[in-house]
């Protein structure tokens, strides 16, 4: 089968269709935490204190937001996850053809967030690569990876959590239980706008340092005169 040369293409294009997606949903997110954190009150009240809701204008209001951005939250999410995919393609494959020798391939850039359990690391250490690689091209290798990439991952990790266990909680018949569930929810909607914020900042950067390494025609010493396949 024939092989197939990487060639570098401009990244800040792709990153640029992330960060409007990705800064849409880190605002959608962080008024979902908000909506979350009155219901967990509102839940509490009825619990604790034997509060009783009618069935009033404002409460159907808050029903309605509460169904509204958590459909444009779920969709501004499944868009941003396409898009951060095909941004990690692009990176992964830029500095293939930079010669920096990543130890992950373009295609298993995108598939380490699929796997079980892969998806728990893999994709902390494919951005630590993407991070390294930009900063140091000439031997990132050993290079310490920033803290907030380290704050990114326990935030994504810790919110994943969070909005797993909370939507199950959520649904429950028991009010007692529901209001457990909305505080995770409001929780969990509150480490992924952290994680977003945190992604977005370390993104520009490595897009950005990348894009100045192509524009520079930038190759590893090493790898001149070697062609960098794509296997």
């Amino acid at each position: 089968m024939a092989k197939k040369t990487y060639i570098a293409q401009p990244i800040l294009g792709s990153w640029r269709a992330v960060e409007i997606v990705g800064w849409t949903y880190t605002v959608i997110a962080a008024v979902l935490a908000a909506l979350f954190t009155i219901e967990w009150s509102l839940l509490r009240a009825i619990n604790n204190e034997g509060l009783i809701l009618q069935d009033t204008p404002l409460l159907s209001a808050f029903n309605m937001a509460m169904l509204s951005f958590g459909v444009l939250g779920l969709a501004s999410y499944w868009l941003g996850v396409v898009l951060t995919l095909i941004w990690y393609y692009r990176a992964n494959s830029n500095a293939h053809a930079l010669g920096l020798r990543l130890d992950n391939e373009p295609k298993w850039a995108v598939a380490w967030f699929f796997i079980p359990f892969a998806m728990l690391f893999k994709p902390y250490g494919v951005t630590s690569e993407l991070w390294r690689s930009s900063a140091h091209p000439d031997g990132w290798r050993g290079k310490p990876d920033p803290t907030r990439m380290r704050w990114w991952w326990a935030t994504v990790l810790m919110g994943k959590i969070g909005a797993s266990l909370g939507d199950k909680l959520y649904i429950a018949e028991s009010t007692a239980t529901a209001e457990f569930g909305a505080f995770s929810l409001a929780l969990s909607s509150g480490l992924i706008v952290v994680a977003s914020v945190l992604f977005l900042s370390m993104g520009r950067e490595i897009s950005k340092r990348q894009q100045a390494l192509i524009d520079r025609d930038y190759k590893r010493a090493d790898t001149l005169g070697q062609a960098v396949w794509n296997a």
